[in-house]
């Protein structure tokens, strides 16, 4: 066999040790386990946010380990698989239909995204910057979360039609009706959020402002509960024949305030992922190697 021949299959060979090595180092294997966990605890704990908010954390450091697993694990085969597994594992908590399954699937479309461009900024960056080769990545990742959970959401209530209570949630109106209470004094002297009818007005104000609203107000009746009786009697008169659409404007306007809401965890994801990769280089728990690449040039 000649030389030349002999040779070649040897670099082949080395290469694809490289590319396709079926070992995974105890980092690989560490790091790919949180992963899965964290994305399944932080689906199991969802429902649960909205009385106990500190559990958001658990959504944030799903998305720092996955950082982390994006720059660090190099065993292709995790590296393209664990991630969808942590995505499937977030969605088993969440109720069981058809437009869950849609939500994963696009949402596993989204994370393979996610994954690609970390890989492409892995190989064509000469240094390692966070937000350089992470950024993308992470900002679809959440993409991916917000799909995911937008779609369970629309699977929960789809079929509930000309309700719109879906596009103005009590709860939501009367959470920023609590923010917004010290500046509506302010135009509204004695008003409070929590305070029922007949402590904001006297009998003959309540009988007016009925008259005028076309309805009675029970003097029992929190003025919170009036205003967002009121609020939705004018979505109503607005939406018209599109009310209709309700589950659909509740399921989108969902998903983009999580967007919104992403991208507070977007930048203390990315925060989190610097601050840990320099206390773990401190610690000799992972190292930096530097390679020579080959470059195409034209002369």
């Amino acid at each position: 066999m000649p030389k030349t021949r002999i040779l070649r299959k040897v670099a082949n060979k080395k290469i694809n040790e490289k590319n396709f090595k079926l070992e995974m180092t105890p980092k690989e294997i560490l790091l790919s386990v949180l992963l899965v966990v964290f994305g399944w605890a932080a689906g199991f704990v969802w429902e649960r946010i909205v009385n106990a908010p500190y559990l958001a954390l658990l959504l944030l450091l799903y998305a720092v380990i996955l950082g982390l697993f994006l720059l660090i694990v190099k065993n292709k085969i995790a590296f393209w698989t664990f991630p969808v597994i942590s995505l499937v594992a977030f969605s088993l908590s969440f109720p069981k239909n058809r437009f869950l399954f849609y939500g994963v699937v696009l949402g596993v479309v989204v994370l393979i995204g996610a994954e690609d461009e970390a890989r492409k900024e892995i190989e064509r960056s000469l240094k390692i910057f966070v937000k350089m080769v992470l950024g993308k990545s992470i900002k679809l990742f959440f993409t991916g979360v917000a799909i995911v959970l937008a779609f369970s959401y629309y699977g929960e209530i789809y079929d509930k039609k000309e309700n719109l209570e879906l596009i103005l949630p009590q709860r939501v109106f009367e959470t920023t009706l609590k923010f917004l209470e010290r500046p509506l004094q302010e135009i509204w002297p004695g008003f409070r959020n929590e305070a029922t009818v007949s402590e904001i007005f006297s009998t003959p104000e309540r009988i007016e402002y009925g008259k005028q609203l076309g309805a009675p107000l029970p003097p029992d009746k929190k003025i919170s509960e009036v205003l967002y009786d009121l609020s939705l009697a004018r979505i109503e008169s607005y939406a018209g024949q599109y009310v209709e659409y309700a589950p659909i404007i509740a399921a989108a306007s969902f998903f983009f305030a999580l967007k919104f809401v992403s991208i507070l965890f977007y930048y203390l994801s990315l925060i989190l992922i610097f601050l840990i990769i320099k206390a773990l280089l401190a610690l000799g728990a992972i190292k930096k190697e530097f390679i020579s690449a080959e470059k195409e040039i034209l002369t």
